[in-house]
């Protein structure tokens, strides 16, 4: 190799990191970063320890209750089958911690695709989840398809919202 092939290679491989350098220091600017955005649920990290019933439903797999009487967790379609709490208690919490990235299409028409549609629609691929305390409902959500692009998160849609 020439010592000029050599220099011109250098200094192309340089110009390419310093532009990879500037790019990842001003980052993506369409959207807010995770860290700027809010709690999904605020306040529901406050009360997820007076939770007694979460309940998970979907078109395919029917309705699962899990119901805590004192500190047991039990299967209420199971006949009260007793139910792990280190499989119940970090649900709630990752419900708790869920962060709004954005908010994204209110038309019911648009839901199907993300999957966040309502679970009794025709050929739903969502779950609902709702954690209740007594019969007040502390937490309701549609939980939807996985992203697939490179930021990890999952569509969700608020129970009684339609956005």
């Amino acid at each position: 190799m020439k010592a000029r092939h050599f220099i011109i290679l250098t200094l192309a491989g340089a110009s390419v990191a310093v532009g990879a350098v500037v790019a990842l220091q001003e980052g993506d600017r369409t959207s807010p970063p995770p860290a700027a955005a809010g709690l999904l649920l605020p306040g529901f990290i406050d009360r997820v320890n007076e939770v007694d019933r979460l309940t998970v439903r979907s078109a395919s797999d029917g309705q699962v209750t899990l119901e805590r009487k004192g500190e047991r967790w039990s299967v209420v379609e199971r006949h009260h089958y007793p139910a792990d709490l280190e499989k119940v208690r970090p649900v709630l919490l990752q419900v708790a911690q869920l962060k709004t990235v954005e908010a994204l299409t209110a038309n019911p028409d648009l839901h199907k695709r993300l999957q966040v549609e309502a679970v009794d629609a025709p050929d739903s691929a969502s779950v609902r989840l709702t954690a209740a305390q007594g019969g007040a409902v502390l937490a309701g959500l549609v939980v939807g398809k996985t992203r697939a692009d490179s930021r990890p998160g999952v569509f969700v849609r608020k129970a009684d919202e339609a956005r």
